[in-house]
């Protein structure tokens, strides 16, 4: 037999080997292990000369900071997109933002097809919790879906920014980059923005913030969504349970959020009170589209109210659907949470909806929920705690303690995945420092910026 022979026949070179097994035996450690080696290889890349647009090295902090934020595509940034990064770490960013979008469990996936040539009974299984489909046959077919579906609505919506920002830039290529990028960073709900401010510069241009928002709207879908709308179009009565409770609450949440959105900043002359009541209304739905999975702003965050921040926390706390680019407990989690209250409330024993019965292992999906709640507690009393110890001069001072309340809800909403800072979009937010970045709203020396984390509970 030949080498080559043997080697087609899995006798290939032993370096192979664990890497096979690995993939083979246990895919949620190669998941892990393909995250890992993605946040360490996109840090090294942008912490070289090239990737600064002064072209001298970036400290490594900064580096795997924003690494590490565009694979979860959160959009924290320490450093402006825009002005920081040269075009080649624009382009690392870029593709760090599109790996994180497929997902790492779609990626471990494909590796594991490449390298065993086949999903075993156990790959299946993990890719069954992970990517949301109902059947281990489907497995296949879902991630072929996965990737053409994230290609076809990317070009999609770089067909539809393509035009406008040809215009805004002045010159093709300018136009091209500009409506690539928004067109990957807005389906992966990611929100880094490649313009110094983020979006108000291009606040009013609908051509381009619409085509953003129902990029963001639609990559909050998640992709068995996708694919059940794929097979059955729009049939209500074949789609899943899932995809029916996914779009419904999507739906509703965004109907709530830009109404609460709206009667709360009407008539904040900070925000949109000069505005007319068609542009106001304009505002409220692009912002509750963000607030909940996306994270762009064009508008000043930090000049909304108090109540505005907290609706805006429990949109991002909630997120999008489940194996979506959105980040929060998912929607269905809250879907079934409802459902499970009100099922108690009439003293019923089993969770209904849409006239299915919801299979009793959702329990351990509100105990991650419950979890969840409870590290976000305790992290506001440390925070509480530690501002009142460290700043005598803050105890009682009205304007400082609305400041310590707005950095508590960064450090909270941040295990959603997702946070709009105050002081305008998520772009130089610097979690490093005890005093705001340059970009950020002038705040009192007593405040601090926020320690941004994130955490993913999926749940479908």
């Amino acid at each position: 037999m030949s080498a080559f022979s043997r080697f087609a026949q899995g006798g290939g070179p032993r370096t192979l080997h664990p890497i096979r097994d690995l993939a083979r035996n246990s895919p949620a450690r190669a998941a892990a292990l393909i995250f890992v080696l993605a946040a360490v290889v996109f840090s090294v890349l942008l912490s070289l000369p090239i990737s600064s647009a002064s072209n001298r090295p970036t400290p490594l902090i900064d580096a795997f900071f924003t690494g590490v934020s565009a694979v979860t595509v959160t959009g924290l940034t320490t450093l402006d997109t825009a002005t920081h990064w040269s075009p080649f770490g624009q382009i690392v960013i870029l593709l760090a933002i599109q790996i994180g979008g497929l997902g790492i469990v779609t990626i471990a996936l494909m590796l594991a097809r490449a390298v065993t040539r086949h999903l075993g009974l156990q790959t299946k299984v993990f890719a069954q919790q992970g990517i949301g489909t109902s059947k281990l046959g489907e497995v296949g077919t879902l991630l072929r879906i996965v990737v053409l579906t994230t290609l076809t609505i990317q070009g999609v919506l770089f067909l539809l920014l393509l035009p406008p920002f040809v215009v805004v830039e002045g010159n093709l290529w300018d136009g091209i980059w500009n409506a690539l990028f928004y067109a990957v960073s807005s389906f992966n709900n990611a929100g880094f923005s490649i313009h110094p401010g983020g979006l108000p510069s291009l606040e009013g241009n609908l051509w381009i913030l619409v085509p953003i928002a129902l990029g963001v709207f639609v990559g909050s879908f998640g992709f068995p969504v996708f694919l059940t709308l794929l097979m059955h179009r729009w049939n209500p009565k074949r789609w899943t349970l899932h995809t029916k409770l996914t779009l419904s609450t999507t739906l509703i949440l965004l109907v709530l959020g830009s109404l609460a959105w709206g009667a709360l900043e009407w008539n904040n002359a900070a925000t949109v009170g000069a505005e007319s009541p068609l542009d106001k209304v304009l505002h409220s739905v692009f912002a509750s589209v963000m607030m909940r999975s996306g994270g762009f702003s064009i508008i000043d965050t930090g000049a909304s109210h108090p109540a505005t921040l907290l609706v805006s926390d429990a949109l991002m706390f909630v997120g999008g659907g489940s194996a979506s680019t959105a980040g929060g407990i998912k929607v269905t989690t809250l879907a079934v949470l409802f459902l499970a209250i009100l099922a108690e409330a009439r003293g019923d024993k089993d969770v209904r909806a849409v006239g299915r019965m919801i299979p009793r292992t959702f329990g351990r999906h509100l105990h991650m929920v419950g979890v969840d709640c409870r590290i976000a507690n305790k992290r506001v009393l440390d925070v509480l705690r530690s501002l009142r110890r460290g700043c005598p001069r803050c105890q009682g001072n009205p304007i400082v303690d609305e400041y310590d309340t707005r950095d508590v809800l960064d450090r909270v909403t941040s295990r959603a995945a997702l946070i709009l800072p105050v002081g305008g979009t998520r772009e130089g937010h610097d979690p490093f420092l005890t005093t705001p970045s340059s970009t950020a709203t002038p705040m009192p020396a007593a405040s601090t910026s926020g320690d941004h984390s994130s955490s993913d509970c999926t749940a479908s």
